[in-house]
């Protein structure tokens, strides 16, 4: 059965109810869900910047670390006049230099080594001589030695 409206009503526009899944819901929804994704980028932006100030101090720390084993600072280079070039040039000269000792060290070591091998050589050859004569020696013996006793 079907209600019959009035021509006021039917002509009237329709109007939604303001609950809570009508239209008005939906725009506070969207607001919140924009102000909590604003939320985590403001957060997430914060920590990026913390990690980066925190890189940054151990970049800072580890710079004053390395001045300090090459015993310079950027403040003495430009007191002394010396660049960091000037530096590098010294410390290179002072590398060739160690660099030309050892091999100087390396070759008179192996000089001496190569001396002292070739004279064990030397030794061990005649030992090695001495050795087959003593045996001769001992077989000749061992010879004599039974041919007296068959004669006897």
């Amino acid at each position: 059965m079907q209600v019959a409206h009035s021509n006021s009503d039917a002509n009237a526009p329709h109007r939604e109810k303001n609950t809570p899944t009508g239209p008005n819901h939906g725009k506070s929804a969207l607001v919140l869900l924009a102000f909590v994704v604003i939320l985590i980028i403001a957060a997430s932006s914060t920590t990026v910047s913390r990690n980066k100030i925190d890189a940054n101090n151990k970049l800072q720390t580890r710079i004053e670390a390395l001045e300090s084993q090459l015993g310079i600072t950027i403040s003495d280079s430009k007191k002394s006049g010396d660049t960091m070039e000037d530096k590098i040039k010294k410390l290179d000269a002072r590398l060739t230099t160690a660099h030309n000792d050892i091999t100087q060290l390396t070759t008179a070591l192996n000089d001496k080594t190569k001396k002292t091998l070739d004279a064990h050589d030397k030794s061990l050859s005649n030992l090695q001589s001495n050795v087959s004569d003593i045996k001769k020696s001992v077989a000749q013996n061992e010879k004599l030695g039974s041919d007296s006793k068959q004669r006897g």
